[in-house]
């Protein structure tokens, strides 16, 4: 007997070993829908087919039955074309070319869901526009514009440590919600995430507790800017610079 769509989606994720509720998250849509989807009672719209295959990483005609791939080199293409516009980006435009790259982030993983690699690479360059150019942002965006890319840049973190098997990406998804919170005042959300560093890197986790107390000590609500994290830190970490300032990564 052929597999119906359906039957294709439920056998892709519980290889995955996902719940039906956690497919339902990473293609931010209900439960309920994945659950008619894999019964029988509706199929996936046309434009839910494209991402739902590239989160499998397989191509679409999977799920119609036929074969399968991957889309490194798709990805990758998109990821350089990111790279090109932050390069490229004129003095004084940050602000607007960090929301032209946000955006393509965003069709990015709309069109991947789930990625690793293109989540941990949408919060951290989302974190560092927040840091560096959230005035530019504020101008753009409104103060409301600038929390919500904050909360949709720790949905992203979240994502990360939920589903990434790199350690290194959970630990930079870690570090980035401890930045978000910090900057927002959050001192039990940061020291919450400083608490739940792995045992391995406790000197690290040690640095981030200082510098909570330190911030809610003085109980920061700069407007323009903040204290860079690594400040006093006698082992700061390489900088990653992009041609035109418009992004800073920071790496463990």
């Amino acid at each position: 007997m052929n597999e119906t769509m359906g039957q294709r989606i439920k056998r892709l994720r519980e290889a995955r070993n996902l719940t039906q509720e956690e497919l339902a998250e990473q293609l931010n849509l209900s439960a309920q829908a994945i659950s008619k989807w894999e019964n029988g009672t509706s199929l996936p719209d046309i434009s839910q087919v494209l991402p739902l295959a590239n989160f499998f990483g397989v191509p679409t005609d999977v799920l119609f039955g036929v074969y399968g791939t991957d889309h490194n080199e798709e990805i990758k293409a998109r990821l350089e074309e990111i790279y090109r516009l932050c390069d490229a980006c004129p003095d004084g435009e940050e602000g607007t070319t960090a929301l032209t790259v946000l955006d393509k982030y965003r069709e990015a993983i709309r069109l991947y869901p789930g990625h690793a690699g293109l989540l941990t690479e949408a919060m951290a360059f989302a974190d560092s526009a927040l840091s560096f150019h959230r005035d530019k942002l504020a101008a753009l965006l409104g103060e409301q514009g600038v929390d919500d890319l904050a909360r949709e840049t720790a949905h992203w973190a979240e994502l990360v440590i939920k589903y990434s098997s790199s350690p290194n990406d959970l630990l930079s998804a870690k570090r980035r919600l401890f930045d978000l919170s910090l900057r927002q005042g959050k001192w039990k959300d940061a020291e919450a995430v400083a608490l739940d560093f792995p045992r391995d890197f406790s000197d690290f986790q040690g640095i981030l507790m200082a510098q909570l107390k330190q911030e809610a000590k003085e109980k920061a609500t700069r407007a323009s800017g903040w204290l860079f994290p690594w400040q006093g830190c006698p082992n700061r970490p390489p900088w990653q610079k992009t041609k035109s300032n418009l992004l800073f990564f920071y790496y463990f």
